[in-house]
């Protein structure tokens, strides 16, 4: 029934997608990014609140896709209402949207230091937005506090202190060259995603009929692999609590299932985001890449927790070309502070080789570039 159960809604959140989005078929993320280039009061209430159900459902119906699409847009949306409600300026227009996205992102994932981060560095490739950081702070952490006081403080992840007993120099090593592969795993996910994008825009058919054939054709691919279903989180706290042993062969499709079936639903327009799917696929390459490690050093003793998560961290700080909010954001995701050096080297490594594309193509690769359009 899952191929079934995520056409459906892949259907009625295309039909929606039609009827009251202007510019259906992007990731909820970009929107609020080419919202806060071009035009910030582009980006209504009315077009977040129906992004935020569309995303539900494709989320519920088992499609792998993120929660942070529609929270971009509603965050971004109630600031830009907010500031015009005030009267503010233009300018201060489009910061409050940064804002509302950065509160709106901090409060999903319990993580309002890297939703602050967010909101100045999202937007761009090679440059912040340094003026929303402050006001950012206590955005993202009233957002966060309101969120927390219903659902717990808690990280998402449990995953407790990651201990390397005598730390080596050969250690750092493979976490470089566990970059260089986190870095190749991104590109590889950046390029399928554009490519069955492209390949349904030469549909030339509604939205809501590409977005079924997406969900129905990514259901498929989650039979091959439970990976590829839901958000995915689960597996990856599994697999760090050691209650799977999932070996080569299964990470490895899971991977490339995870990849294929979030670029279905996500190029065939079918509401939603990029984030946890991208966070799937990083954990799973950190646990394949330690079962290399594992065979080509059988005394290394890097528990494979620290490899999923820094493998979190590599494969969408490429895909979203945001390593800073990333890095914060899955440490406060699974409260691991002791990945950080290592994290660190990996993410800096998988930058250099992940190339310059990203998700999110409405990103601009300076704010000069930006700031041009609005003089």
């Amino acid at each position: 029934m899952i191929p079934i159960v995520e056409g459906i809604s892949g259907f009625i959140s295309g039909i929606l997608s039609h009827l009251i989005l202007k510019n259906p078929g992007s990731l909820g993320a970009n929107k609020a990014i080419r919202a806060y280039h071009e035009n910030p009061e582009s980006l209504t209430l009315g077009e977040s609140f129906t992004t935020l159900f569309t995303s539900a459902m494709v989320l519920g119906s088992g499609g792998p896709s993120g929660r942070e699409g529609a929270m971009s847009m509603v965050g971004g949306s109630v600031g830009v209402y907010i500031a015009k409600l005030l009267k503010q300026k233009p300018h201060e227009v489009r910061e409050a949207l940064a804002i509302g996205v950065g509160a709106g992102l901090g409060a999903m994932f319990k993580a309002p230091l890297a939703g602050a981060i967010a909101s100045s560095e999202i937007f761009f490739k090679h440059d912040f937005d340094i003026e929303t950081i402050i006001p950012a702070f206590a955005a993202s952490a009233a957002a966060y506090l309101v969120v927390a006081t219903k659902v717990g403080f808690s990280p998402l992840f449990h995953i407790g202190l990651l201990p390397v007993h005598n730390f080596e120099l050969k250690y750092l090593l493979w976490f470089s060259i566990f970059g260089v592969f986190a870095g190749l795993i991104a590109r590889l996910l950046l390029w399928v995603f554009y490519y069955i994008s492209a390949l349904f825009k030469k549909m030339k058919r509604p939205i809501y009929l590409r977005a079924m054939i997406g969900g129905v054709l990514a259901g498929f691919v989650g039979l091959l692999s439970s990976y590829a279903i839901g958000n995915g989180y689960g597996w990856l706290q599994l697999i760090m609590d050691h209650k799977i042993s999932p070996g080569l062969t299964e990470l490895a499709l899971g991977i490339g299932c995870v990849i294929l079936a979030m670029s279905l639903i996500a190029g065939s327009g079918a509401s939603g985001g990029a984030f946890s799917p991208t966070v799937v696929i990083g954990g799973l390459s950190g646990a394949l890449f330690w079962h290399f490690a594992k065979a080509v050093s059988p005394d290394l003793n890097i528990p494979i927790a620290m490899f999923v998560v820094v493998g979190m961290m590599a494969v969408f700080s490429v895909a979203a070309n945001a390593p800073l909010s990333t890095i914060v954001m899955i440490t406060e995701m699974t409260g691991s502070y002791g990945v950080l050096l290592p994290a660190m080297l990996t993410v800096g490594v998988a930058m250099m080789f992940g190339g310059d594309h990203s998700l999110f193509d409405a990103q601009h690769d300076h704010r000069t570039v930006s700031s041009r359009l609005h003089i």
